[in-house]
């Protein structure tokens, strides 16, 4: 795991959808890692897609005022595995699998912390682009 270690930003839930908009325009990133208390979450451009169609049946939207609190009821629970940084890449891959294989959600990233928990420092993560990468390599 050490391929994948890096420093990733974390965001709260009441940071401002716009200014997370621009972030994952700047970085070409479709999720970002919110956390509350001593969990995470990921917020998705599928959830803000979501979000967004809600607005649209109840004709209100002020995009300016949203905080990612408002966005993350709208993302798929369990779109995100936690693995400790002692796992191998062939773990991240088998998530990804499965995921795939069970047809109910779909895996947007391998968390990576030190001891595999949620309440734990983010030491990295892996997408589904960052497998194709290695299986290219």
């Amino acid at each position: 795991m050490p391929a994948f270690k890096c420093d990733v930003r974390v965001f709260s839930p009441e940071d401002n959808l716009p200014n997370i908009l621009s972030y994952m325009k700047e970085n070409e990133f479709s999720q970002v890692i919110v956390k509350a208390d001593d969990a995470f979450s990921l917020v998705t451009t599928e959830g803000i897609a979501e979000w967004l169609t809600h607005q649209i049946v109840e004709d209100v939207i002020s995009i300016s005022e949203t905080k990612l609190s408002d966005v993350l009821p709208h993302e798929v629970p369990d779109s995100f595995v936690v693995i400790d940084r002692n796992k191998t890449l062939d773990h991240a891959r088998d998530a990804f699998e499965k995921s795939l294989e069970s047809k109910k959600t779909r895996l947007y990233c391998v968390v990576i912390t030190n001891d595999g928990k949620m309440n734990s420092e983010i030491l990295g993560l892996i997408t589904p682009w960052n497998i194709i990468e290695q299986d290219n390599t």
